[in-house]
């Protein structure tokens, strides 16, 4: 677990950017683990 990682299930890494961006103001991350990895 990390600190920019969301509790949200993803497929692909496109479905993690407005989730990262709502959560901290910026649309970049990846899918990991099934999991969206935000980049800060």
């Amino acid at each position: 677990w990390c600190s920019t990682c969301l509790d949200l299930e993803c497929g692909a890494s496109r479905e993690c950017y407005d989730p990262c961006f709502k959560a901290f103001g910026r649309a970049h991350g990846k899918c990991m683990n099934n999991k969206c990895r935000c980049y800060t």
